[in-house]
């Protein structure tokens, strides 16, 4: 295949390898670019996108997150839209057929057999509801297996050593003809995340598919946009969705997704996590309080409103600790944090923690908070109830529907780092109530959250709609 390569930036230096992995199957023939200021790359000639008239080649990879504006670009001077291709649509032909199987479970007998399907597999929210899902359905009798394009070996890993099959479907998203064989064997199938609504629509011509939505609005319109140039228009009409049953975690995927789909029905599917809550006694009293936001330091987990809060409290608290754990980067939101804390003895950064130095931490932490001005149901508020925490967490997340404030934490004003201060202040002066309060939280968790709670509610989903027979 001879190939013209749109795109000389960053997108495509991520991914030269895997091309270069394809080998003598793919012949580049040149590079185009609008902005190049260099006349090759790698030792072919970078050509601007009006030049190409006379080149031959079969189609043109495009390397660049801005699909839709090089896609009307090409087509306005004259080529077909048919030789035109993202890198995921690039890949099909190639990945197809390709599994790689990570046996976990000896048994291998269920009463229904289910498929877990999921985005490439690391430490992240969406990645580990879908491991609880496949752990959930287990518990509950079923053979469930999960399967992802990739992932993280480690994590790959732990899930193995933990008793789950994992499966690496590599062409998962072309869904050829051995894909489809594969999948033939599963009763029915899970597909997490919104972004994988092609899998979903494909599948579901095939076996019943359960989709799983998480996504807020802070990703959704651009996972929107993203996968509609990815699946065409034909991909996100409504009567495709014949078989599919949507669920959502809580009700701000749920109202995104209606926005663009009015007439589908979408059920709550909050998601669970196993119980590593191993104290007798879920919060004990301490001398120090610690409030701590947890997850990745960037600008939609909102630190430097927690920063603003904390400037806001009385000063010389020598009893009060705030913490931010999750891994900070050097980009300019990471640098504007630095800076804020610089000099502020009782803010610590913690970075990035395994899971295993994850309960260590959240035996010390008081107090989970979560800025996020949008969150669908931030994992750490649900690993802070299950740990006997009590939350503070902004009004626009999915955890705030289960916060009583004075009662398991609060719920403050988005976006108002005076609002975040109030709370933090009382609960500074009224400490005595914080073991009350997380115990109060804990309840919540073993109600909602619990692993046995997700089971049982994963399964009705699945009986209801008629994915699989009682």
């Amino acid at each position: 295949m001879r190939i013209v390569i749109f795109g000389v930036g960053q997108y495509y230096k991520n991914r030269k390898r895997q091309l270069e992995e394809l080998g003598n199957e793919v012949q580049i023939v040149c590079f185009i670019d609008n902005n190049s200021i260099v006349n090759q790359m790698d030792g072919y000639p970078i050509l601007k996108p009006y030049e190409l008239n006379g080149v031959n080649y079969d189609c043109i990879l495009l390397m660049s997150k801005s699909n839709r504006e090089m896609t009307k670009q090409l087509i306005e001077m004259g080529i077909p839209k048919d030789r035109i291709v993202n890198w995921f649509q690039f890949l099909i032909p190639f990945r197809k057929g390709i599994f790689k199987f990570y046996s976990g479970r000896k048994n291998t007998i269920g009463k229904k057999r289910i498929l877990v399907l999921s985005t490439y597999l690391d430490y992240n929210g969406g990645t580990m509801a879908a491991v609880y899902a496949v752990r959930a359905l287990c518990d509950k009798g079923y053979y469930a297996c999960l399967a992802a394009e990739d992932g993280d070996k480690n994590l790959i890993k732990e899930i193995t050593d933990e008793g789950m099959d994992v499966v690496l479907c590599r062409g998962i998203k072309g869904f050829s003809e051995e894909e489809q064989r594969w999948v033939s064997q599963f009763d029915a199938v899970v597909v997490n995340v919104f972004q994988m609504v092609k899998c979903a629509v494909d599948i579901s011509k095939q076996k019943p598919v359960v989709w799983w939505i998480h996504e807020s609005n802070n990703t959704f319109s651009t996972v929107f946009e993203k996968e509609f140039d990815y699946c065409g228009k034909e991909g996100f009409i409504d009567e495709n969705f014949h078989n599919i049953s949507v669920c959502a975690v809580s009700d701000i995927p749920k109202r995104y997704f209606l926005s663009y789909f009015p007439n589908q029905k979408v059920f709550n599917l909050p998601y669970g996590i196993p119980d590593k809550c191993q104290c007798k006694e879920i919060v004990t009293e301490k001398r120090k309080i610690i409030f701590a936001v947890i997850g990745v330091v960037c600008e939609l987990k909102r630190q430097d409103l927690f920063v603003d809060a904390i400037n806001r409290l009385p000063k010389n608290l020598s009893n009060v600790e705030f913490w931010m754990v999750g891994s900070i980067e050097n980009d300019e939101f990471c640098d504007r944090i630095k800076e804020k804390t610089t000099g502020i003895s009782n803010i610590k950064m913690l970075g990035n923690m395994s899971r295993k130095q994850m309960a260590d931490v959240y035996s010390d932490i008081s107090v989970v908070v979560c800025t996020s001005n949008e969150d669908s149901l931030p994992i750490a508020c649900t690993e802070g109830m299950m740990y006997g925490k009590p939350i503070i967490t902004t009004e626009n997340t999915g955890t705030a529907n289960y916060i009583k404030n004075e009662v398991n934490g609060f719920v403050c004003k988005v976006d108002s780092a005076e609002d975040l201060a109030s709370r933090m202040e009382w609960m500074i002066n009224h400490s005595s109530k914080l073991a009350e309060m997380g115990a109060n939280a804990r309840k919540v968790y073993e109600k909602y959250f619990s692993l046995e709670s997700f089971g049982e509610n994963l399964e009705k989903v699945l009986i209801d709609n008629n994915c699989i027979n009682k």
